[in-house]
């Protein structure tokens, strides 16, 4: 197990971070290639002790990428709690080697920023990775008022997942497509996820201590609710952990 998070921070009894002996699990098949998203409800047994840990122990910031609110680093021991509590879920469903060391990196996110005030990139579908081993875990500790996450088609292509050269030609076909709005002076579409060039294929709701887990390759985005309130408080607002795992090949 290796850890791409700053070094451990916390006291190893001031937050429970152990799995939940029981929760409940499905595997949902998402668009044409039937990508597997696995659905774990109850993921943690205290998952408001992972809250408080964001309250007390976090600094959230406002994110240096593209993601539209605050960021804050996880500490280590959060994310090796996860790769755990996943591992054996991983392995039946992506096949993938929980024996030999993986890698993680993870952060807790606020959304702050409505769809309205979002730039193109925030409110277009996009990948994490084009790595076929890395995951994406991503842990809700906020209700379904917020709105979940969505994933998506290129409609040009008919991409659902993509390595770097097909990346490459959606990312071209975009930027010419918004040269050609620009020089016909249309404005630029505010739709978030699906638009001219990306069909939704599915959408999977928020739920508190719900998780998703999903290969980062997948064109996915934030289906956020437009009632929901866009608080920088993680006890108000969209709070999530997102981890990332790459396995060995």
């Amino acid at each position: 197990m290796i850890l791409s998070n700053p070094p451990d921070t916390l006291h190893s009894m001031s937050y429970d971070l152990l799995p939940n002996d029981k929760p409940l699990v499905k595997v949902e098949r998402v668009g044409r290639e039937q990508q597997p998203v696995i659905v774990v409800d109850g993921i943690l047994r205290d998952p408001e002790s992972v809250v408080r840990l964001a309250v007390e122990r976090l600094r959230f910031v406002p994110a240096q990428s593209n993601y539209p609110g605050l960021n804050a680093a996880a500490p280590s021991e959060y994310a090796a709690a996860m790769m755990r509590a996943v591992a054996p879920l991983v392995h039946e469903t992506f096949g993938f080697n929980i024996q030999a060391p993986a890698r993680a990196q993870a952060f807790f996110g606020i959304v702050t920023t409505p769809p309205t005030r979002m730039n193109a990139q925030q409110r277009r579908p996009h990948t994490d990775t084009t790595n076929p081993l890395q995951l994406a875990v991503l842990h809700y500790l906020c209700d379904e008022s917020h709105g979940g996450t969505a994933f998506f088609r290129h409609r040009a292509t008919g991409f659902e997942s993509v390595d770097d050269q097909q990346l490459r030609q959606v990312k071209e076909m975009i930027a010419a497509d918004a040269e050609a709005q620009l020089k016909a002076g249309l404005p630029p579409p505010v739709t978030l996820g699906d638009d001219r060039h990306f069909e939704r294929t599915a959408a999977l709701d928020s739920k508190f201590n719900r998780v998703l887990i999903y290969r980062s390759r997948v064109f996915h985005s934030q289906n956020l609710n437009p009632t929901a309130n866009f608080s920088p408080d993680p006890r108000k607002g969209r709070l999530t952990a997102n981890t990332f795992i790459t396995y060995p090949g």
